[in-house]
């Protein structure tokens, strides 16, 4: 950050050669010229047409006399000043204009969004607070295009340790759990057989948003780093931002924090305010997607929302029944959590549907990873790669997707990032990995696609392939190198290793997890380190049980 002050040349005065006298004193001081405010930014500039992670290029939309609309926001605090201003201004190669210039309110954690016209021949915006100290009680958020109204929105719901066979639509047949996914998912599109590229949050979360594997990302371990993205990566919502969409998230922080990148592209990302373990999400989230949607319902948008609710520690227990042991216990605890979230986002749809809100709008509902108990192998997620941990569900509802379609091939959950930029018309980035679902829907593709598995995080390195019926698993302890084969078709459990039994299945995986491996090591060598490891993350992750 830094200081902005306005100082004209004229006003600025020379000292006179050493062999002239000074001028006497004037009787009156002539009256100066007006000085700019003072500003203290909250972010760097922001140039137009160029820096795409600030301001967008593409689409924005463009009113009567050149211009083009824009919208910032910004948050304030009880002890911000009442003087406080927020200016918005232009910088080079014109003279500056200021093009904002409104009083702030002060008012904890409320969010406040003001448009204002953009002139088609601006080069940079500064945008910033005075006076300068009240950065402190103030944040301000960078600038959106507002694009086209007619637009399709988006809706990404991203239910955090969600696995597949839980929901009622996906076989899950002891407890009542999914009543609105399953309805969702007969007015919609769904995806049997989705598999998450890594067992925990991060790295999960990163290759959905980036359509490339975690272990590209550097997302992929935190052992003695903090996971960062670096710069030079896309974001699904960086490429909504420049095409005109207003992208907003609502999460359940923790390791979904926009110190690990997720914020990038995002005009507002709201985490929920957590200490130290994690708490309940839902019902804050949920009221703060419902106000900024008030605001917004006529502008295009991207809406990510993501829930910890699900996620252990349980607080729900609705299933649970007397004398239960313990796995059973955590087992209708986990259910009961899903059941609430599945009832509470239910009503929140169905209160955006008798808006309007949903008749252009895109939903997709989807997960990270799911959960393991100790009878299947593992407790909790983080550390294997069966299947318990790995699929997760996937359903398109909206405009032009096929109602009561289900698929039953084997796809990742990476596909996602370019199956979302083909619906929206937008431009895919160069070299990912992603590959588009819908040649799937409308029945061009009839095969499954294999998937890529690592996970090297939790002082455990793994990594593997699967096809629609073997996974092949790679891993390094330091007991030494192990690998399985499993035969999902007649083993579902995962219980019997056939490596030896079936020598040529094993090689062709085994060749194709190191290809692949390889390839993207060399990608990611030339990418920027992590920053050093942050304490207070570090004691999200031991609170959630990543690590001991």
């Amino acid at each position: 950050m830094s200081l902005v002050t306005g100082c004209s040349p004229d006003l600025q005065s020379a000292e006179p050669p050493a062999s002239q006298p000074k001028p006497a004193k004037a009787a009156e001081t002539p009256e100066k010229k007006p000085r700019r405010p003072n500003l203290r930014l909250g972010d760097d500039e922001h140039k137009l047409g160029t820096e795409t992670r600030t301001l967008m290029a593409v689409g924005p939309q463009t009113v009567p006399g050149g211009t083009k609309r824009a919208l910032v926001g910004y948050a304030s605090t009880d002890e911000t000043p009442p003087e406080t201003r927020l200016i918005v201004e232009t910088l080079g190669p014109s003279p500056v204009e200021i093009l904002l210039d409104q009083r702030i309110e002060a008012r904890r954690d409320t969010w406040h969004d003001v448009a204002f016209d953009v002139p088609s021949d601006a080069h940079t915006l500064r945008i910033g607070v005075t006076p300068p100290q009240a950065i402190r009680s103030v944040s301000i958020s960078r600038p959106a295009w507002l694009g086209d109204a007619s637009a399709r929105n988006l809706i990404l719901i991203s239910i955090d340790t969600l696995r597949a066979d839980y929901l009622n639509t996906y076989g899950y047949d002891r407890h009542a759990t999914s009543p609105a996914i399953d309805l969702l998912a007969d007015r919609g599109t769904l995806f049997e057989a989705v598999i998450a590229p890594s067992p925990w949050t991060v790295p999960s979360h990163m290759a959905l948003f980036t359509g490339l594997d975690p272990n590209i990302l550097g997302m992929d371990e935190f052992a003695n780093f903090t996971p960062r993205l670096d710069r030079g990566f896309t974001t699904l919502a960086e490429l909504f931002q420049q095409a005109g969409y207003l992208t907003v998230a609502f999460t359940g922080t923790m390791t979904m924090t926009s110190t690990n990148g997720f914020s990038d592209g995002f005009y507002l990302y709201h985490e929920h305010r957590v200490r130290k373990r994690i708490h309940r999400d839902l019902e804050s989230n949920l009221e703060a997607t419902d106000r900024w949607l008030r605001k917004h319902p006529e502008k295009p948008f991207f809406l990510l929302f993501h829930t910890f609710e699900a996620h252990d520690p349980y607080f729900h227990d609705e299933f649970v029944e007397p004398g239960m042991g313990a796995v059973e216990k955590q087992k209708a605890k986990y259910a009961s959590g899903i059941a609430y979230v599945d009832e509470r986002i239910g009503t929140f749809l169905e209160t955006l549907e008798e808006r309007g809100l949903l008749e252009n709008t895109l939903i997709v509902i989807t997960s990270d990873h799911g959960e393991g108990f100790e009878d299947d192998h593992f407790a909790f997620h983080g550390r294997t790669l069966f299947e318990d941990v790995l699929r997760v569900p996937l359903i398109f509802v909206g405009p032009d997707i096929p109602k009561g379609l289900r698929i039953p091939f084997q796809v990742p959950l990476q596909d996602v990032f370019a199956t979302l930029i083909e619906y929206f018309g937008l431009e895919l980035p160069p070299s990912i990995q992603s590959r588009s679902l819908l040649s799937l829907v409308r029945g061009e593709e009839n095969a499954p696609r294999e998937t890529y598995l690592c996970c090297m995080a939790h002082h455990f390195q793994r990594e593997g392939w699967r096809d629609q019926r073997y996974k092949f698993v790679r891993s390094w302890r330091k007991q030494g190198l192990s690998e399985a084969l499993f035969d999902l078709e007649t083993d579902p459990g995962e219980r019997i290793n056939r490596v030896s039994e079936l020598p040529e299945i094993a090689e062709r995986l085994r060749q194709a997890t190191t290809e692949r491996t390889v390839a993207n090591k060399l990608r990611a060598e030339s990418n920027e380190p992590s920053a050093p490891v942050d304490e207070n993350y570090l004691e999200q992750l031991e609170a959630l049980g990543y690590i001991q």
